[in-house]
């Protein structure tokens, strides 16, 4: 998703096997731990590139044809870093919250062409070490959780949902819980 040649290489071909993409579910990431105080230019750019530019340019390479088509589901992948940053992935979070403020513009300038854009910010998914500390249900998220999530914003059901940013974090985006601070 870093070069448009490719990218529009990617979306002729997609085109030219199914005809048109009524559902694009962009998903591209990358985050390497860096202190922003320590971090080059170059570093910065590959995350921006990679999570918030490669966005840009797989829906505009799809979008023409949702446009003619007066349809469309676009759902953008973000991050709970996004919305409350995270120490040591500012890159990536300055990337992720821009994604979120991608979708909401997007939305708001496609909302009468019957194209709805959303986006999902998981926070932890998947096993890891004393999840109980970081999330109100004392548990990290499951991949099926967020794909169920994923499923339903690309049904025909949401005709009325557009330019949401749905976390789903366990309630890590409430704060701490009061017994553990």
């Amino acid at each position: 998703v870093t070069s448009t040649e490719s990218v529009n290489a990617m979306a002729r071909s997609v085109l030219a096997d199914f005809g048109r993409v009524d559902i694009l579910i962009n998903n591209a990431g990358v985050w390497k731990r860096q202190l922003l105080s320590e971090m080059s230019e170059a570093f910065w750019t590959m995350h921006i590139d990679l999570n918030l530019t490669g966005t840009f340019r797989v829906t505009k390479a799809f979008l023409p044809g949702m446009q003619a088509a007066g349809y469309g589901r676009i759902i953008n992948l973000s991050s709970i870093a996004g919305e409350v940053g995270l120490p040591y992935f500012g890159a990536y979070a300055a990337a992720k919250a821009g994604v979120i403020i991608f979708t909401k513009t997007l939305a708001m300038e496609l909302a009468k062409q019957g194209i709805t854009v959303n986006c999902v910010s998981p926070g932890m998914i998947g096993d890891a070490p004393n999840p109980t500390k970081t999330t109100w249900v004392e548990r990290y998220g499951l991949g099926h959780e967020v794909a169920d999530l994923l499923v339903f914003l690309a049904s025909d059901d949401t005709s009325f949902i557009t330019g949401v940013d749905y976390t789903i974090d366990g309630g890590r985006i409430l704060g701490p819980r009061f017994a553990d601070v």
